[in-house]
């Protein structure tokens, strides 16, 4: 090393030191953190300061409200969950069980309430959904996750060192009472109480499919009935798809369903008796013909809706849809196929699908809800309608409309 450059050492060497030793030490000898998202510091505060425990990093799950991350959020008070989720995983801590699950496994990893905050493990829940994870060694340590930063981990030091070192130095030389409470973290047991996350209101429109084809149709029949008194006890109305088969056979339900004042629309499948596949167009408009005179002559009502359960590529759905709109029928499809997301318990499934309907709340969106309706279907529903009620979500009903807010597919 020559002089020159070991001059330079010696120099950036004492300038750390000197800075060091101009923080002075919590009076309570509790380390003191920044959080940091992505190119962002945020300040100190003594009310939600990160502390480690146990081997781990804990940070309020509040660092979530910065949406760049493209991860969300919601509490459920009645179940004392904490849910974290994105396209890519749903992460769900059991906040009295003292554990947490995703769409893997389970793990010991647990949420802590201290001083009336909720904490989280931030580096494990970064490893759930792809975040990194960054201990910045500086005066005052910094906390940071990263998504999507311009700035690399020295890049960010550098930047953001002369601030780090005077607010860590007003934080704790002030002389007042600011240093983090010395409260001891909460493990599972006790119900913590953190306050609401940000505010989204869900927007959904239920939907379910019903047909009688196939295994175990009297147990279908007892789900579609005690759907329909899930439903009517919750206040909540849905459109109900219904086969040619269906309407010929289940008449009384059908009559039930429109009573109750359920939207109620024609399920197109990939096949039937005047059609052999959904290429042949007329013979698909001539069986949503023939089932809509079956459901004029038991219930005096027709109607425009319909839904084709195929997996035809995005561009043969759209002109087919719009040759069955030319032909007198909107057809909807679904942004969620609840079918996909079915679970152990019913209250699990409920909160898979809450889950995924915040995302879609979170990015300002809609759902199109669609399930098939099968024997335990009507348990799962009225979980999910309580967790959507807790998010005063809005349950809306489905309309012949050509283009229903874009949600069709």
């Amino acid at each position: 090393m020559n002089r020159k450059t070991n001059y330079r050492f010696v120099t950036a060497v004492l300038v750390l030191v000197l800075a060091v030793a101009v923080i002075p030490s919590s009076a309570e000898g509790e380390d003191i953190y920044f959080t940091a998202v992505n190119d962002t510091l945020n300040k100190l505060d003594a009310a939600t300061m990160p502390f480690y425990d146990k081997d781990q990093y804990y940070v309020p799950y509040k660092i979530f409200d910065d949406l760049s991350l493209g991860v969300y959020y919601t509490y459920n008070k009645e179940n004392h969950t904490l849910t974290f989720f994105n396209r890519r995983n749903t992460l769900i801590f059991q906040l009295l069980l003292g554990y947490s699950y995703d769409n893997n496994q389970q793990y010991r990893e647990s949420a802590v309430n201290k001083n009336n905050t909720l904490y989280i493990p931030i580096k494990f829940v970064c490893e759930r959904f792809g975040l990194d994870f960054q201990v910045i060694k500086t005066p005052v340590q910094v906390i940071r996750v990263v998504s999507d930063a311009e700035l690399s981990q020295n890049e960010f030091k550098d930047k953001f060192y002369n601030r780090i070192v005077s607010e860590g130095k007003d934080y704790l030389g002030t002389g007042q009472d600011t240093t983090p409470s010395p409260g001891t973290p909460t493990y599972p047991g006790v119900s913590p109480t953190p306050s609401d996350g940000p505010k989204v209101i869900p927007e959904v429109y239920l939907s379910f499919d019903c047909f009688l084809t196939g295994d175990k149709e009297s147990e279908k029949r007892d789900g579609l009935k005690n759907l329909l008194d899930t439903l009517e006890e919750h206040g909540v109305t849905a459109a109900f798809f219904l086969t040619g088969d269906f309407i010929d056979s289940e008449r009384d339900t059908v009559i039930r369903i429109i009573g109750m004042g359920h939207t109620v629309g024609l399920l197109v499948p990939e096949s039937g008796a005047d059609y052999n596949d959904l290429t042949d167009l007329q013979g698909v408009i001539d069986y949503l013909d023939r089932s809509n005179k079956l459901l004029d002559s038991y219930t005096f009502t027709k109607t425009k809706l319909c839904r084709v359960r195929s997996e035809l590529q995005d561009s043969d759905m759209e002109l087919l849809r719009d040759q069955l709109w030319d032909a007198g029928f909107a057809a909807w499809g679904w942004t969620m196929d609840a079918d996909n997301s079915v679970n152990t318990t019913a209250w699990q499934t409920a909160q898979r699908w809450t889950s995924e309907i915040m995302e879609y709340a979170g990015n300002m969106e809609p759902v199109v809800f669609r399930m098939e309706v099968k024997e335990e279907t009507y348990r799962a529903v009225a979980s999910l309608i309580n967790f959507l009620d807790d998010e005063d979500a809005v349950i809306r009903t489905i309309t012949p409309a050509k283009d229903p807010n874009k949600t069709i597919r």
